[in-house]
């Protein structure tokens, strides 16, 4: 009777913390996902000498954590905007399908999967309308396979 009780406080618990946690929208982790990167870019710009000054990390850690706390992870790998994921590789970011087989240089598309596709990423030429969302989760994959970009 003790396991079963135990069984069942945690079942409660699992349950109090699902329903209790928020999941935003695509639209909402686009927005925080952006503010992350802002900072992220920011404190590379300064590390590499680009803008001058030390580089505040509060900003970014409270961005991250805005992303975390609103379950945006559960929309990594989302396409949305009318942009498909495309190239034989699955490396491919656009708004029509390719059989593009180039790598494209500071990508490594192990970690894509990690991505969001669609027209406000960052990975595109002035000739496509999408491109690739880096969230934090991709921009760590990066990190742990020793390519920032």
């Amino acid at each position: 009777m003790g396991v079963m009780r135990h069984i069942i406080c945690v079942a409660l618990l699992l349950a109090v913390f699902t329903i209790g946690a928020k999941s935003a929208s695509l639209q909402e982790c686009l927005q925080l996902i952006k503010t992350y990167n802002n900072y992220w870019a920011e404190g590379l710009r300064r590390a590499y000498g680009r803008v001058p000054g030390p580089y505040d990390t509060s900003k970014a850690t409270a961005a991250l954590e805005a992303v975390k706390n609103a379950n945006c992870a559960q929309h990594n790998g989302a396409v949305y905007g009318g942009c498909v994921i495309t190239g034989c590789r699955q490396q491919i970011c656009s708004d029509k399908p390719s059989s593009d087989c180039t790598r494209r240089r500071g990508v490594k598309e192990e970690c894509l999967k990690l991505s969001i596709c669609g027209p406000d990423g960052v990975m595109k030429t002035q000739f496509q309308r999408c491109g690739w969302v880096f969230t934090p989760e991709y921009l760590n994959c990066v990190y742990k396979r020793g390519l920032l970009l």
